[in-house]
């Protein structure tokens, strides 16, 4: 699989695209994973030409831990409520915003790394999804060890029987990251308490560079 790229990002939730385009202006290669088909078609529009020379590859598919086919729910009102757990799609139907099933190519995320590179930085916003991202990279947070920038659906996950604090806990406990937030008040990366509210975007640092990535690098959320 090879280390780490140093100008390999990957954007796995991209949504409309826009953390990917700030990620390509800056200069790096983006491997951008994106499940919902409507989205997917939009987002091979808006980068044709980073599509055509190679700058940007698009992933479609849901990270799952198998490969295979898997149900996705596409929220008929709100394009950031897609996601593949039936329990989350029941949760937005209560609130009024119902969701067609369709099926969809699934693929463990080791899979899409062997395949794409590993990245020095990875964004993941994926409603849920959050836990089969990290199980797939397990290995790689374990000797590899990228940046990730996370959005945290505690909702969603306590909706498959988890939860955000058990997640970062995984990430403290088992691969020895720090976990970083947004302040409030300055916007800057400040360290996450465990007495603090759970923060809905975390950085995750590998705890042996923490201080040199706090001293050298600016992570935009």
């Amino acid at each position: 699989m090879g280390g780490p790229l140093e100008n390999l990002i990957y954007d796995v939730g991209v949504h409309l695209g826009e953390d990917s385009q700030h990620y390509l202006a800056k200069g790096f290669k983006v491997v951008a994973v994106e499940a919902n088909p409507d989205l997917a078609s939009h987002l091979r529009k808006r980068f044709s030409t980073e599509i055509a020379d190679g700058r940007l590859k698009l992933v479609e598919c849901i990270i799952s831990k198998e490969t295979g086919y898997q149900t996705f729910y596409v929220n008929e009102r709100t394009t950031v409520w897609g996601t593949a757990y039936p329990q989350w799609a029941e949760r937005n139907a209560r609130l009024g915003s119902k969701s067609r099933e369709i099926r969809l190519r699934s693929r463990p995320f080791a899979e899409i790394m062997k395949e794409f590179g590993v990245p020095y930085y990875l964004k993941i916003d994926v409603e849920g999804a959050e836990a089969s991202v990290i199980y797939g990279a397990r290995h790689v947070l374990s000797t590899m060890r990228p940046i990730i920038l996370l959005e945290i659906n505690d909702n969603a996950l306590r909706a498959q029987a988890t939860s955000g604090e058990a997640l970062l806990s995984t990430l403290r406990g088992d691969f020895n990251y720090d976990i970083m937030s947004f302040s409030g008040l300055t916007g800057e990366i400040e360290r996450l308490s465990g007495s603090a509210p759970l923060s809905a975007n975390v950085v995750a640092m590998p705890r042996e560079r923490t201080p040199q990535i706090l001293a050298t690098v600016h992570l935009d959320r």
